[in-house]
């Protein structure tokens, strides 16, 4: 029996029609290459944004990035088919436009991070953010299996305010 051609499955590191990595793949190569061991953790809710987006407005560099960050995320999320959704990092719920949801972004614990990763939780997982940090964490350690040895610390305890 012979295979046909092109039957082969792209490797995880690439997508299908390109020749590029996978931004996610290539996301967590950089973030592990560049954190040096530690992580940060910043939860955004939806009652966070106001406050995200007015320090951004205020030119407060680390709200710039975070707004870039959720901007871009926003994007991929609500460019997503109907068909093939994008889902929260921790159960299969499909994130969609009119759907309320959460951010757990993942920084390098450095002066100035230069990478990221942001992961959205649904809010079927959770709303408070004990719970939003929780299904993140969950989520990090099956996607990234030697985060085990590497702490992750929460910067924001409180909420996701830049």
């Amino acid at each position: 029996m012979t295979k046909r051609a092109g039957s082969r499955r792209a490797p995880p590191s690439t997508r299908r029609g390109t020749a590029g990595p996978n931004p996610f793949i290539a996301a967590v190569r950089n973030i592990r290459s560049e954190s040096g061991g530690l992580l940060d953790l910043l939860i955004v809710r939806p009652v966070d944004l106001p406050y995200v987006i007015a320090e951004a407005v205020a030119g407060t560099p680390d709200a710039v990035m975070l707004m870039i960050a959720l901007d871009d995320t926003v994007k991929r999320i609500t460019a997503a088919s109907y068909r093939a959704p994008m889902s929260c990092c921790s159960c299969p719920q499909p994130l969609l436009p009119e759907n309320f949801y959460s951010f757990a972004v993942v920084l390098t614990s450095c002066e100035s991070p230069t990478n990221g990763l942001v992961l959205a939780v649904c809010a079927s997982c959770g709303t408070a953010i004990e719970d939003i940090r929780s299904k993140a964490v969950s989520a990090l350690h099956k996607i990234w299996p030697d985060l085990s040895s590497r702490p992750i610390e929460v910067t924001h305890p409180t909420g996701g305010r830049a």
